[in-house]
């Protein structure tokens, strides 16, 4: 990857929501010659992760959900935007040449970032905050980090919204890779409803929970 590549790598990046400090993340299933990365070590905890996101991002057509699970720290957010990343480096030819219209771009978002921007949108109308929600409904990729977060059941509003969105990525088998400190389908139920919980059942063929240390408070302790 050249100078030129990688500028405008970063700047899809930056475009699709990737926040500044994790753009150089890569879980190694993209063979590029990136000069500036960090790859995540795999070891007994995330090895199986790894390979089922080497399998999402194999070949051409990016498809199948992933829904990863884990305490806070155990590296959830880092390995789905590693996986982002990647994904976005094998298609950057594609993304120069669908233009810059924000449609032909992927979408980084924590669930909490996604409540916001909709009521912003909002202010333009009924008409800004559909549209708002139609593209990421449409993104070829979507992250939806930190789902559930906030441990308070979503509003109405909220629930419909979140319904849409995994019903229309579900009908057109977009992938989506989503992480969340919930660790079971039954939370999930009561938090969102069967039906959408049923749909990320369908589509992610099981729950990936990371196990093993707290790897923030690792981290620290070694410095």
């Amino acid at each position: 990857m050249d100078a030129y590549d990688l500028e405008d790598f970063m700047t899809i990046l930056k475009r699709s929501g990737v926040p500044k400090g994790y753009r150089l993340w890569t879980a190694g299933s993209v063979s590029s010659p990136v000069d500036v990365r960090i790859e995540l070590a795999r070891d007994e905890h995330n090895c199986v992760l790894g390979s089922v996101i080497d399998a999402r991002l194999a070949g051409d057509k990016h498809t199948g959900w992933l829904l990863v699970s884990g305490k806070v720290g155990r590296g959830k957010t880092t390995w789905i935007t590693a996986a982002f990343n990647d994904y976005c480096k094998r298609r950057l030819r594609r993304f120069r040449e669908g233009g810059p219209g924000e449609n032909n771009l992927p979408i980084w978002i924590t669930e909490a970032g996604l409540f916001t921007n909709a009521d912003r949108s909002a202010a333009g109308g009924y008409s800004g905050r559909a549209s708002y929600i139609d593209r990421i409904a449409k993104a070829p990729l979507l992250v939806l980090d930190d789902l559930g977060g906030s441990r308070r059941k979503p509003t109405e509003s909220q629930s419909s919204m979140i319904r849409f969105i995994m019903q229309e990525r579900h009908a057109h088998d977009r992938p989506t890779f989503m992480s969340t400190n919930i660790d079971s389908w039954e939370q999930l139920e009561r938090m969102y409803g069967d039906h959408i919980v049923s749909r990320m059942i369908e589509q992610t063929e099981g729950m990936m929970v990371l196990k093993g240390p707290d790897r923030r408070l690792q981290k620290v302790n070694n410095e």
